[in-house]
């Protein structure tokens, strides 16, 4: 992939420092050493294709390889299977580029921000917006894209107290836990089958109207 370190074997391949050069597609790599049957570079990390013809020149002689060098797509072995909106997981696997920038990571339609990568190690963080309990995981790189064989699920949440037991229809309650949605369509809080409307949420706290109706 990107970055990584191939060899290529041949014959005729030695010349003096800086008169072998090699090229994928229109990209130059960066030669570590060559001798007379074999060339060790560097995959160039901004190829923007999934696959290209590998050019070899030496002096003013070159030769092409007859098969096309293919990237390897990313692939997701672990990850952090259960988190909360805002807070961050780990992914590991192999693929990712060390370059944040250029991996893009998904929770079903919804991208992630990426904070730190690594060749095998992705931190991210879990889209705010999310509107689904479970959600498919997914990362792109240069154009190729692999999913995780499970899904990821947001945490359940949890009340943990009310500021009033009683009220009247109309009195704002706020609700304080963990795991909530920081968005208000995120949310949906019942006063047995009463809908009650949000006036306010974060992560752990949503203020909400008594509804009226029968209770």
């Amino acid at each position: 992939t990107w970055g990584d370190t191939i060899q290529i074997s041949g014959k005729n391949l030695r010349a003096s420092a800086g008169e072998v050069s090699v090229n994928f597609g229109e990209f130059p790599s960066r030669v570590i050493m060559s001798n007379d049957s074999l060339i060790a570079c560097i995959v160039p990390p901004e190829v923007p294709d999934s696959a290209v013809s590998v050019a070899v020149k030496v002096l003013n002689q070159e030769t092409i390889s007859a098969k096309a060098f293919v990237f390897t797509s990313p692939v997701i072995k672990t990850y952090t299977p259960r988190a909360s909106f805002g807070e961050t997981i780990t992914l590991t696997g192999s693929g990712f580029s060390p370059v944040v920038r250029e991996n893009r990571v998904h929770f079903n339609e919804y991208f992630a921000e990426v904070l730190e990568a690594s060749r095998n190690s992705l931190t991210v963080v879990v889209p705010p917006g999310l509107n689904r309990s479970a959600s498919k995981l997914s990362v792109e790189v240069h154009l190729r894209t692999t999913y995780a064989a499970d899904s990821f699920r947001l945490s359940t949440p949890v009340i943990k107290s009310i500021s009033a037991s009683s009220g009247k229809r109309g009195t704002t309650v706020t609700i304080v836990g963990e795991h909530f949605s920081p968005h208000l369509g995120g949310n949906r809080v019942f006063f047995e089958d009463n809908l009650a409307a949000q006036q306010g949420a974060t992560g752990s706290e949503i203020r909400v109207t008594v509804p009226g109706g029968r209770m």
